[in-house]
């Protein structure tokens, strides 16, 4: 009887509570939007202060300043050049002077507030001079135009993994084109290579969870 209540649970009552948690009511999504513009307020802040700091502690006082008014979504990540590489997304923080070392690194900010329930999470990269470097340009034009592509394709009832997938072997194929790294000849598969240079998914839900739980066959719809 304990099987086949829990078969009960997973086969049809999982998938509707995940289809629900991912359908948000437009109240729902109001705060969503609203934990955005906080987040989005102290990105442009740092920004405008950047030129003025030495060091990523410096953009960490900044940050934790703003954390005595908003609630944090989740333990800020800034980290800078290889160290993104090396340690993966979630080492949380690299002390580092920002004024000594190469100019092709990037600094790394994934930061997000909270609306009341409400989560955020957004991560951005800046040129760690300030200045973009052509190289610099070359990669976050890249990334860029890759989701625009994202945006430009998500509809209403596709499939999540779908999109994802487009976006990955659009994102090849710039890479291809773009740089050297890639050559036609060697035709490798794009998935797999995809796969290592973006080891994250394209996104995830937010909601209450700054990972809200999805179903395994995610069909985009309105307010999701």
């Amino acid at each position: 009887l304990q099987q086949a209540g829990m078969a009960v649970v997973r086969d049809r009552l999982l998938p509707v509570l995940l289809a629900r948690q991912v359908q948000k009511r437009p109240d729902e999504v109001r705060a969503v939007a609203r934990a955005c513009r906080r987040t989005r307020a102290m990105f442009l802040a740092l920004w405008r202060a950047y030129r003025g700091m030495r060091s990523t502690a410096d953009m960490m006082r900044m940050i934790r300043t703003k954390e005595r008014e908003y609630t944090v979504s989740y333990p800020t990540i800034l980290m800078v050049g290889a160290s993104i590489a090396r340690d993966g997304l979630h080492a949380s923080f690299t002390p580092c002077d920002l004024r000594r070392g190469g100019p092709e690194r990037f600094v790394l900010l994934d930061l997000g507030y909270r609306a009341g329930h409400y989560c955020s999470d957004v991560t951005r990269t800046i040129p760690v001079t300030g200045t973009f470097t052509a190289m610099q340009r070359l990669w976050y034009g890249i990334v860029l135009d890759a989701f625009r592509f994202a945006a430009r394709r998500a509809r209403s009832g596709m499939l999540y993994d779908d999109l994802h997938t487009q976006t990955m072997r659009f994102m090849y194929r710039l890479i291809r084109d773009r740089t050297r790294l890639l050559t036609r000849a060697a035709a490798p598969d794009a998935d797999a290579v995809m796969a290592m240079l973006m080891p994250h998914h394209l996104g995830h839900s937010v909601g209450v969870n700054v990972h809200d739980a999805t179903p395994g066959a995610w069909r985009l719809a309105e307010n999701h």
